[in-house]
C-alpha cells in the first residue's frame, strides 16, 4: 500500500514537473517571439507590458487545458486562439488586416534601407499605431497557440524551424534584440532537454539554470552595447549563408577594415581564356558612397521615383550603361574596318570560369559586352550579378578595346556632329546617364573634403577643375606617390579612427583598395565623376609570371585582387583608372602610348616597384610593425567570443535538426515495417534494428549463442522489458535462421515491441549511450 501511494506521489510531482516545463518553455518562446519580432515597430513600455502579461495569461491557460484535459491535446489551443478571436472582435478585423499590412509595410521598410533595395509598399504607406497594436496582439497569441500545441505534442523539429522563424527579423533586417535572442536560445535548449530526457529532471533544470545564467552573464558582461554580441552573431550567421551559397570571396567589398588582406594568398580565383592578352581589370563590386571606412552602391530607391525606368529606356536606344564603352564604339562603327584610315578594334573573346571568386559577381571590363549565360543581369549600372541561387560559375562575352590606359582615351569627332541616327540615339541616353551620374557620384563629406583640399587643392596651386582626366590623374598620383605609403598587406591598425582618412595623413600604409578610395574622392573634389571598384587584375604585359597552359587559360589567384578607380569620361562611359604605385605607366610612356597606342607594350609599369617599390614596401613593412594601442581591441575580443559563443550554439542547433530528420526517418520505417506484405524482409528489417540498438548498449546479439547471459544484460539495462521476451526473441531469431521457417503476424508483431521498448528505455543508459541510441550511431555492424 505504501508503495503504491509512493508510486502516485511520484507520478503527481512528474505531472506537475512536465506542466512547469511547458509553461516556462512557452512564456521564453512567447517573449523570444514578442521582443524580435516587434522590436521594428517603435512601441511603448506599456505595451510591452501589456503583451508580456496577456502571454503570460495565455500559456498559463494552455498550462491549465494541458492539466485537465490530458487526453484532448487540442484542447491548448482554446485559450490562445479564443484570445485572439475576442481581441479581432473588439478591435475590429478590419483594423487587425489593416495592421498587418502596415506591420508588412515597416519590414519593406526597413529591407529597403538595409539592403537598398526599391520594393513596393503594399497600398499606402501610413501606418497607424491603433492597427499595428490589434495586428501584433491577434499575431502573439496566435503563435503561443502554435507553440503551446507543438509543446504538447513533442514535435521537435518544428518546435527548432520555429526558433529560427523568430530570429528571423534580427538575423534579415539586423534588428537585434539581445533579451529577445536570449530567450529564443534557451527556449531551444530547453526543448532539447526536456523532450530528449537526458537524465533526471532535476539534472536537466540544473543544466537550463546553467545555461540561463552563463547567457545573462555574457549580456550583462558584453561592452560596447549589450546587444553588440548577438548583432555580430546574426552577421556572422547571414555571412555564412551568403558564402555557403556563393562562396568565399577574398573581395573585401568596399571595406577598408577587410582590405588588408585582400591581395594575400594563393587560392585561385578565375580562370580565364582569352583571344588576346593583355591589361583587363574583371569588375566585381562598385561602390558609389564613402562612409566610415565602407564603400556602399547605390540605394535601389536612387533610381525609383522620377528617374524610375530610365535604365531600361536606355536600353531600349541600344545603350545599356554596363556595356557602354562597347554602344560608344559601335556609334563610332568601329568595330567593323568600314574606313581604311580608323583603326578597327578587334573582337576578343573571353570566357570566365569561376573557381574560387564570389559567385555571385559576373567579372567583366569595362570593354565587354552583356556576358552570355543564364539568369546574368544588371545590377543596375554597377556591373552584372548572377540571379542563380548558387551563382554563375562559366561565362562568356565579347570585349573591345585597345592596350591603353583609361585616362588616354579621347572622344572620337562625331559625338561632336553625329551623323547616324544611331549616333544620335546614343548621344541623347548617354546625355541622360551622365545627367545621373553627375547627380550621385560626386559625393564626398566634408571631413573627407577637407582633407582632399589639403592635399590636392592648396593654397598657391592652380585651380585644376578645368584639367583633363589625364592631366587630374597625374597630378593624384603624384600627390599620393608624396604623402602615402604602399603595402599589399597593410596591418590594421586603426585604433576607431576611419581607415582612410589615417591612411591620408601618413599614419596608416595601405594596399590598392586604400588608393583607389582616395583616388575617387580625389577625383570627385576635380568636379570628375568617379567610382570604386573591385575585382581581379590581369597584366598582360607580364608574360613570364602569367599563369597559362593551353588547357585552363590564365590563371588568377587572389594575389590578383586588385582595386581601382572608374572616372566617367562624357560622352564614353566608365573608364578604369588605377593610382596604386606599381600598376600604372610613368608619364614618358604615357605620352609614348598616347602615339602609339597599341604598338607600345607596359615596359616601365612594374619600373617603379625597382628601387622605389622597395623603398614603398620597406616603409610600408616599417609601418606595419609599429601597433599602436587600440582602445577598442578588448572590446572587440571580447564581442568576438560573444558572437563566437552563438554561433557554436547556432551550428549545433542546426547539426541537431539534421540529426532529429535523420532520426524521424529511421522511426517512421520502424513503425511502418510490420505492414509490409514481404514477412521475409520485414523479420530481417526488425532483427538488424534490434541488434544495431542493442549493441549500442553494450550487449551483443547472436541467435543461439549465450542467450542466458544476453538476457541478464538486457533486464539489466531495459528495466520496462518483460522477463521471458528476450528468450522469446531468440527463440524466433533462431527458428528463422536456422530452422528456415517464416515468422507468423503475431511472432513479427513481438519482435517489433521488443524493438520499440528498447528504443524506449533509456533510463538506466548514460549519456553518451542516450546519444548514439537517439541519433543512430552504431558504428560498425558485427
Amino acid at each position: 500500500m505504501k508503495k503504491e501511494k509512493r508510486h502516485d506521489r511520484q507520478q503527481r510531482w512528474k505531472n506537475y514537473a512536465d506542466l512547469f516545463s511547458y509553461t516556462v518553455l512557452g512564456l521564453f518562446l512567447a517573449i523570444g517571439l514578442l521582443l524580435s519580432w516587434f522590436r521594428i515597430i517603435s512601441f511603448s513600455t506599456e505595451f510591452y507590458r501589456f503583451s508580456v502579461e496577456l502571454a503570460s495569461v495565455a500559456v498559463f491557460c494552455e498550462t491549465l487545458c494541458r492539466r485537465f484535459f490530458s487526453e484532448r491535446e487540442k484542447m491548448v489551443l482554446v485559450p490562445p486562439v479564443g484570445g485572439a478571436m475576442v481581441m479581432g472582435f473588439l478591435a475590429g478585423w478590419d483594423r487587425v488586416l489593416a495592421g498587418m499590412r502596415d506591420y508588412l509595410n515597416v519590414m519593406i521598410s526597413f529591407w529597403n534601407e538595409k539592403y537598398s533595395d526599391n520594393l513596393s509598399y503594399l497600398g499606402s504607406f501610413a501606418t497607424t499605431q491603433e492597427n499595428l497594436t490589434a495586428f501584433c496582439l491577434v499575431f502573439l497569441l496566435l503563435c503561443i497557440a502554435g507553440n503551446g500545441y507543438l509543446l504538447s505534442k513533442g514535435k521537435l523539429i518544428p518546435l527548432f524551424g520555429l526558433v529560427v522563424f523568430y530570429f528571423a527579423p534580427g538575423i534579415i533586417l539586423e534588428q537585434s534584440s539581445a533579451r529577445g535572442s536570449i530567450c529564443l536560445l534557451l527556449s531551444a535548449v530547453g526543448v532539447w532537454l526536456f523532450f530528449f530526457q537526458a537524465g533526471s529532471r532535476l539534472r536537466r533544470m540544473i543544466c537550463f539554470a546553467v545555461v540561463w545564467a552563463g547567457l545573462l552573464a555574457i549580456y550583462f558582461l558584453s561592452p560596447g552595447g549589450k546587444s553588440e554580441g548577438i548583432r555580430l552573431f546574426e552577421q556572422e550567421i547571414w555571412q555564412s549563408m551568403v558564402q555557403v551559397r556563393y562562396g568565399r570571396d577574398t573581395l573585401p567589398e568596399g571595406d577598408l577594415l577587410r582590405a588588408c588582406e585582400m591581395e594575400d594568398g594563393t587560392k585561385v580565383t578565375l580562370r580565364i581564356q582569352t583571344d588576346h592578352i593583355k591589361n583587363m581589370y574583371f569588375q566585381g563590386f562598385t561602390g558609389a558612397v564613402y562612409r566610415n571606412g565602407q564603400w556602399k552602391s547605390l540605394k535601389n530607391n536612387i533610381y525609383a521615383g522620377e528617374r524610375r525606368g530610365f535604365l531600361r529606356w536606355m536600353n531600349e536606344q541600344g545603350v545599356d550603361p554596363n556595356a557602354q564603352y562597347v554602344a560608344y564604339q559601335q556609334a563610332g562603327d568601329h568595330l567593323v574596318a568600314n574606313d581604311p584610315d580608323e583603326t578597327e578594334i578587334e573582337k576578343n573573346v573571353v570566357s570566365v570560369r569561376n573557381e574560387g571568386a564570389s559567385r555571385k559577381y559576373v567579372y567583366t571590363p569595362y570593354s565587354a559586352e552583356k556576358p552570355n549565360g543564364d539568369k546574368i543581369v544588371s545590377r543596375q549600372d554597377s556591373g552584372y550579378i548572377s540571379k542563380k541561387f548558387f551563382g554563375s560559375r562559366s561565362y562568356e562575352f565579347a570585349e573591345y578595346s585597345r592596350n591603353m590606359p583609361g585616362e588616354l582615351q579621347r572622344l572620337d569627332s562625331w559625338v561632336y556632329a553625329p551623323v547616324t541616327d544611331e549616333q544620335r540615339r546614343y548621344l541623347e541616353a548617354e546625355s541622360v546617364y551622365r545627367d545621373f551620374v553627375y547627380e550621385h557620384y560626386l559625393d564626398i563629406s566634408s571631413a573627407m573634403n577637407a582633407r582632399m583640399n589639403e592635399l590636392f587643392h592648396s593654397d598657391g596651386e592652380e585651380s585644376a577643375q578645368n584639367e583633363s582626366i589625364y592631366e587630374v590623374t597625374q597630378r593624384i598620383r603624384t600627390k599620393l606617390k608624396r604623402s602615402t605609403r604602399y603595402h599589399p598587406t597593410p596591418q590594421k591598425n586603426f585604433a576607431g579612427e576611419d581607415p582612410l582618412l589615417r591612411f591620408l595623413k601618413g599614419k596608416q600604409s595601405g594596399n590598392s583598395a586604400f588608393y583607389a578610395s582616395a583616388g575617387v574622392l580625389a577625383f570627385r573634389s576635380f568636379g570628375i565623376p568617379a567610382r570604386y571598384a573591385e575585382g581581379y587584375y590581369l597584366d598582360g604585359n607580364q608574360d613570364e609570371e602569367l599563369n597559362f597552359d593551353a588547357t585552363n587559360g590564365i590563371t588568377l589567384t587572389a594575389r590578383n585582387t586588385h582595386a581601382w578607380v572608374e572616372v566617367y569620361a562624357d560622352g564614353m562611359g566608365w573608364l578604369p583608372v588605377d593610382v596604386t604605385p606599381g600598376f600604372y605607366y610613368d608619364t614618358y610612356t604615357l605620352l609614348q602610348m598616347s602615339e602609339m597606342p597599341q604598338k607600345i607594350k607596359k615596359t616601365a609599369a612594374l619600373e617603379d616597384t625597382g628601387d622605389q617599390a622597395e623603398k614603398t614596401l620597406k616603409r610600408g613593412a616599417e609601418d606595419g610593425g609599429k601597433s599602436g594601442e587600440n582602445p577598442q581591441e578588448e572590446s572587440r575580443l571580447q564581442d568576438a567570443v560573444w558572437g563566437g559563443f552563438l554561433i557554436l550554439l547556432f551550428l549545433i542547433e542546426i547539426i541537431w535538426i539534421l540529426l532529429e530528420i535523420r532520426k524521424a526517418w529511421y522511426e517512421y520505417r520502424i513503425y511502418h515495417c510490420i505492414d509490409k506484405p514481404n514477412s521475409d524482409l520485414v523479420t530481417e528489417f526488425l532483427y538488424d534494428r534490434i541488434q544495431e540498438n542493442l549493441w549500442v548498449c553494450g550487449i551483443d546479439m547472436q541467435p543461439g549463442w549465450n542467450k542466458t547471459q544476453t538476457e541478464q544484460l538486457v533486464y539489466e539495462i531495459f528495466l520496462d522489458v518483460p522477463v521471458g521476451v528476450y528468450l522469446k526473441i531468440n527463440d524466433l531469431m533462431e527458428k528463422y535462421f536456422y530452422g528456415g521457417g517464416s515468422l507468423e503476424a503475431d511472432e513479427r508483431r513481438l519482435l517489433w515491441n521488443f524493438l520499440i521498448q528498447i528504443r524506449r528505455g533509456r533510463k538506466s543508459l548514460s549519456l553518451h549511450q542516450r546519444l548514439r541510441l537517439r541519433f543512430l550511431m552504431f558504428g560498425k555492424n558485427r
